[in-house]
């Protein structure tokens, strides 16, 4: 009888340790999974910091037989030319654009991107402003 009642207690104490490792087990679980959680938010928030900005308007006069402004706000931190805006025609051809496209400044961070369409013909095209990490396309229609 009394080793049943020894056997009876050893076994409710080695349940109740069981139960504690297993216990101690989901909170390392847990903590493993906070880290994780942690270091991907970081990771996420390092990525937002490395990002610019780049906001553009619609295009007007839209449709357009000539002169065609974008208004677009860009990162100040980063220079703003010429260089960061190609366009494009509706078979995606990359158009030369010698002394047709300019930038009007308002102040260091905004802008309009001016095309003079008047000597293109009558197409859809599709202007590509690349500033730092962001690339904007902007569909224009030609008359």
């Amino acid at each position: 009888m009394k080793i049943i009642l020894i056997l009876l207690i050893f076994l409710f104490f080695s349940a109740k340790s069981q139960e504690k490792l297993d216990s101690t087990k989901s909170k390392k679980i847990k903590l493993n999974q906070l880290d994780t959680l942690k270091s991907s938010f970081s990771s996420v928030l390092t990525v937002e910091r490395d990002r610019n900005y780049l906001y553009t308007y619609p295009p007007f006069p839209h449709p357009s037989k000539g002169i065609i402004k974008i208004k677009t706000y860009w990162d100040q931190n980063l220079p703003f030319t010429t260089d960061d805006i190609e366009i494009y025609n509706i078979s995606g051809q990359l158009i030369k654009s010698n002394n047709t496209l300019k930038i009007e400044f308002i102040n260091n961070y905004s802008g309009y991107v001016v095309w003079n369409a008047s000597s293109f013909k009558n197409d859809i095209f599709f202007i590509k402003i690349k500033h730092g990490t962001e690339v904007k396309f902007i569909k224009i229609l030609v008359l």
